[in-house]
């Protein structure tokens, strides 16, 4: 096969060989249902991936603006501040049926499954708590657990 390196059998090598790019075989995926696993940081060599946190917010239209400046202002400095994300971002959808809400999305950037688990445990049922004292049932939420590929 011309452009790709083969085994003596002919065939294309098999992960764990040693002779694929960026072999991977020895990297345990993580799964989103075992974050708080203490063995969350992937073994040396294995390629590093970003973390993407995602929370789904959809608010009352009447306090929209609140909750955005809030966000901002509030919750987004203290997640922050736990030093354990490394950036954010807020969005608002586009494209949402007419529901008497804004939905909007909070994405917040991990380097290490490790500092996503550390967040959860540690930081992110105060952020929550705080939030739901602030709005109350004025807003529904899902969270979504993403990896850069």
């Amino acid at each position: 096969m011309i452009g790709k390196e083969t085994t003596k059998s002919g065939l294309l090598p098999e992960a764990g060989s040693g002779i694929l790019p960026n072999d991977q075989t020895n990297c345990d995926t993580v799964s989103a249902k075992s974050v708080t696993n203490a063995q969350l940081t992937p073994p040396i060599g294995c390629l590093a991936t970003m973390i993407l946190y995602n929370t789904t917010y959809s608010v009352a239209d009447e306090v929209a603006h609140d909750w955005l400046r809030w966000m901002k202002r509030f919750f987004l400095p203290a997640a922050i501040a736990t030093e354990l994300p490394v950036s954010h971002k807020i969005l608002r959808l586009l494209t949402e049926l007419d529901n008497g809400g804004t939905t909007f999305s909070v994405q917040l950037d991990f380097n290490t499954m490790a500092d996503y688990a550390a967040y959860q445990q540690y930081h992110a049922d105060t952020l929550r708590q705080r939030l739901k004292h602030r709005f109350g049932n004025q807003l529904i939420s899902f969270d979504t657990l993403l990896e850069e590929v």
